[in-house]
């Protein structure tokens, strides 16, 4: 069970839902967070909505236009995990440099 209050993470959901980019998430979600777990709360934010627009088109029926969303908001998804893993890796990047500069002096 969570230990996060409710009123919390929907308050962060909506914060995190009017923001467009997956950096500006990361940043909203912040807080006192490290960047790397601001980062996974940000992504599981965004697979809920996801998953989310997925089960209201799938309860709307199969027409052609509904699939069509869809597959646009996977590619958005697919976008998004792009995305976070250039942060990722950019930060992973950033730590290791710091980590080999503090090991040379």
């Amino acid at each position: 069970m969570s230990r996060i209050p409710l009123a919390e993470p929907l308050r962060l959901a909506d914060e995190l839902r009017s923001v467009e980019s997956f950096a500006g998430k990361v940043a909203a979600a912040g807080g006192n967070m490290a960047p790397s777990l601001a980062g996974l709360v940000a992504l599981h934010y965004e697979a809920a909505a996801l998953i989310n627009r997925l089960a209201v088109l799938v309860g709307r029926g199969g027409n052609s236009l509904l699939v069509d969303q869809a597959v646009i908001a996977i590619q958005g998804w697919n976008r998004t995990v792009r995305e976070a893993a250039v942060l990722v890796t950019a930060e992973d990047l950033q730590t290791l440099s710091k980590n080999d500069r503090s090991d040379s002096s």
